[in-house]
């Protein structure tokens, strides 16, 4: 029996999310279930829930590691069906690599081993005013994923999305929940927020054609 280290490279990087290495592809499946949690202060938890199911008796995965493109991440954990695990993350010029090593060793053909990567971030809600974007990666190769699952939730005080691409989403009370054939390789896009406050000073010149002065006015719009 042969053990692995399975490095699976997820760049979140320009919208896009990097298919598993070949080796691991053939020789496992993988299915994720992703949760953006959006919260009130525009934080957004990010959750990733993984299987790895064998493809065959001859090896099982020890470890994995995970690529994020986001330069902004905190309260990194991971746990398996043993409990706890302490991740390993190093910052790079590509974001931060989150590696872990599994308490349970699955060996067998169709066995399958879950997991659970989460953290939070600010790199995915920007907040403007009276206007929130969201931005979720897409998927470079669906291929390369048995399933891929994303459920966005956002603050119910949001209201209707004014925008959202694409527009297949299921949505149910504050949640929109995609498959990967939706997401597709350009991602994810929702806007919510009809109207947007602006405070600015307008300075112009008013001609006079009298023997007056001219008069420079200074409006202030609220």
């Amino acid at each position: 029996m042969k053990k692995i280290l399975i490095i699976l490279f997820v760049f979140i990087f320009s919208l896009y999310l990097i298919p598993p290495h070949v080796f691991a592809e053939n020789n496992f499946t993988t299915d994720y279930s992703v949760t953006y949690n959006v919260l009130e202060n525009a934080l957004t938890h990010v959750t990733f829930n993984i299987t790895l199911a064998n493809k065959t008796s001859q090896y099982y995965a020890s470890s994995y590691g995970i690529q994020v493109g986001f330069k902004n991440i905190e309260n990194v954990l991971a746990s398996d069906n043993g409990g706890k695990i302490t991740p390993q993350i190093s910052k790079n010029d590509d974001g931060n690599n989150i590696e872990i090593v599994f308490n349970d060793r699955v060996v067998g053909l169709d066995k399958k081993l879950s997991f659970s990567i989460s953290f939070d971030t600010k790199d995915i809600a920007q907040k403007s005013g009276k206007i929130w974007d969201i931005n979720i990666p897409g998927l470079s190769e669906q291929k390369a994923y048995n399933a891929f699952n994303v459920n966005v939730i956002v603050p119910k005080f949001l209201g209707n999305p004014v925008y959202i691409k694409p527009d297949t989403g299921k949505p149910h009370d504050n949640n929109l929940i995609f498959t990967k054939e939706e997401l597709g390789e350009s991602g994810i896009s929702i806007s919510f927020g009809k109207e947007q406050i602006y405070n600015f000073n307008l300075l112009y010149h008013l001609k006079n054609s009298n023997l007056f002065p001219n008069m420079a006015v200074l409006l202030h719009i609220l």
